[in-house]
């Protein structure tokens, strides 16, 4: 199919066509392999993305089977911080495609283009959601192989919290469905990835041996170029750069960058190392720490546990599925960075709030408590009870099961997936989660998320001896 001239302009004949229920809108980008088209459903307006294979490449096997399994590795993962692809075919002419969700926002590396190094708690945020992603990825035993800035799309609405996309899983190696490498096709030998940000194993083409540790490597390779503003290793030419990634020493992050924790040189270096067993062993074991080295070491209110009552924020009483309290203070980070006291804070009843003028991260947090030991559901709740002798008669010398208590209840306040200061009446009870017993009566309780510029008020009246619930989701 012959591309349409006119004049300067050159318009594909594939706009204003139809694919299904959806018309060809207008091409996105295009690249080596393929362009991207924006799709729109008329009959209720829903935009989707059409990638689609060049024609050069439909009659070999192998880039075909490796394009659809991108489709098959991302369902088989299922996870919010990867893009979403619901069908793939061919077009009349052979050429196949893929459809997926259409994304408005920019690229990591457009991004980095734009603003050079990012603060430190900005680069934890794009961090745990790219490690949450290649968590669910790695569990379902795929490794990405090809992860780099252009791959990690940053979406961002008004009052809404940065989102995180992992794209194109194309040379995504799946183990365990239905053979040791069942469904790709590359050979031992093969050079895959992108030269930048390729572990030394993909640059000695040893693409089976290449297991997850490979994604933590290419992902320290993204962590040393979002913190000081360009990746450790530079070439002339391709061989000249795999051969820096299989034999020199990557440089120092802390040479190139000043004003950041000293501990994100050691986590670096600890993700650059040449030998995968000399890795982080997980993405989660390399954001923990990184959490710990941006977030303040102060302690924090243990997680609620699962217990009935009351929920108010809208949501129906569900099995709480925490996302790790570890993660949570460490987005935290980004109110005491890059905020002072503002507007939307609560009147200061607790600990300061320190922002250092030379721009490093506070050393503390506000906290109410430190953390409690487990109890079991009914601990510590408040009761009317009287203990009585065996003859039913009060007796004075037995304790009740909670005297201080009475005329009390349970509140616990959890932020899934993010987090919040938590205010009771004008009051600061700490960092989500919070468990504390509290009066019975009114309340006015207010969550305040800062990176967000956004707070949630919750009004509810607390009943003697029970628990209140709230789950706020932002």
């Amino acid at each position: 199919m012959d591309r349409i001239d006119l004049g300067d302009e050159v318009v594909d004949p594939l706009i204003g066509t139809m694919i299904g229920r959806y018309r060809v809108e207008r091409k996105i980008g295009q690249g080596g392999m393929g362009a991207v088209f924006e799709l729109l459903q008329p009959a209720i307006h829903k935009r989707m993305a059409l990638k689609l294979l060049h024609e050069e490449y439909t009659g070999r096997q192998e880039i075909v089977q490796r394009f659809f399994d991108e489709a098959r590795a991302v369902n088989l993962i299922g996870h919010p911080s990867i893009v979403d692809i619901t069908d793939f075919s061919h077009l009349p002419d052979g050429r196949p495609f893929i459809i997926m969700e259409f994304l408005q926002g920019e690229s990591l590396e457009d991004y980095l283009q734009e603003k050079g190094g990012l603060p430190e708690a900005e680069v934890l945020e794009i961090l745990r959601q790219i490690c949450s992603a290649l968590t669910a990825a790695h569990s379902k035993e795929i490794v990405h192989r090809d992860l780099k800035p252009e791959n990690i799309f940053l979406i961002r609405h008004a009052h809404q919290p940065m989102r995180v996309k992992v794209l194109d899983f194309g040379i995504a190696k799946l183990r365990g469905q239905g053979g040791e490498d069942a469904v790709n096709q590359t050979q031992t030998g093969v050079v895959l990835g992108t030269p930048t940000y390729m572990s030394p194993e993909q640059a000695q083409g040893n693409t089976f041996d290449a297991d997850h540790r490979t994604d933590i490597y290419s992902l320290g390779v993204m962590l040393f170029q979002m913190l000081s503003g360009a990746p450790p290793f530079r070439g002339k030419t391709f061989a000249s750069l795999i051969l820096k990634h299989i034999s020199e020493e990557p440089p120092h992050l802390g040479d190139t960058r000043k004003d950041i924790s000293s501990d994100w040189s050691r986590i670096v270096a600890k993700a650059l190392a040449k030998a995968p067993d000399d890795r982080y062993q997980s993405v989660q074991e390399l954001l923990d720490e990184a959490i710990a080295a941006v977030a303040p070491k102060a302690p924090v209110a243990a997680a609620p546990t699962l217990e009935s009552g009351a929920v108010s924020g809208g949501h129906s009483p569900k099995l709480l599925l925490l996302a790790p309290l570890v993660v949570a203070i460490g987005v935290g980070a980004w109110w005491v960075r890059t905020r002072g006291n503002s507007d939307n804070e609560e009147p200061s009843n607790g600990p300061a709030l320190v922002a250092p003028s030379d721009g490093s991260i506070a050393a503390a947090m506000p906290v109410a408590d430190a953390a409690p030991k487990p109890q079991p559901p009914d601990a510590g709740l408040p009761t009317d009870a009287t203990a009585t002798t065996a003859v039913g008669k009060k007796d004075a010398a037995t304790p009740t099961r909670d005297t201080k208590n009475r005329g009390k209840g349970l509140l616990q306040v959890t932020v899934p997936d993010s987090w919040g200061l938590v205010y009771l009446d004008g009051k600061l009870l700490g960092q989500s989660p919070v468990r504390r017993v509290i009066p019975a009566g009114a309340h006015k309780l207010r969550i305040v998320n800062k990176p967000l510029g956004t707070s949630k008020t919750h009004r509810f009246i607390l009943k003697k001896g029970k628990t209140h619930t709230i789950r706020q989701r932002w």
